[in-house]
């Protein structure tokens, strides 16, 4: 996909941990990786408030995490329940973090889910 991103979130929970240092590893990134305690199964009102507070001079960021949580703001940003397993992606395109909120509309979504 060419992502190169500036900074991995994840849950401080060693799995989500884990998989952040496979990803980041895999994109040459290791060092972008940061762990929020925050997001270890919160709800979707905690990711508004991270997403919300992310620098104006991250591009990408990559954010791997729980359901229900992430599950739920997808569905809400796409409109329609949208069913994310462990292993599912997706990707938000957002013009600003700032006025971030999951009533609004994303420059586009996409989700791709794991293969069986």
């Amino acid at each position: 996909l060419g992502i190169q991103p500036d900074r991995v979130i994840c849950s401080s929970a060693v799995r989500t941990h884990q998989t952040a240092q496979h990803v980041a590893g895999e994109l040459g990134c290791p060092d972008r990786i940061q762990p929020e305690k925050r997001l270890y199964l919160c709800p979707i009102s905690t990711w508004e408030l991270a997403i919300e507070r992310f620098p104006d001079e991250w591009s990408t960021i990559i954010t791997i995490g729980h359901n229900d949580g992430l599950e739920q703001l997808i569905s809400y940003l796409r409109l329609q329940p949208t069913h994310v397993p462990p292993a599912g992606l997706s990707i938000v395109r957002l013009e600003d973090w700032q006025s971030f909120s999951r009533s609004m509309t994303p420059a586009s979504i996409e989700v791709w889910l794991p293969e069986s």
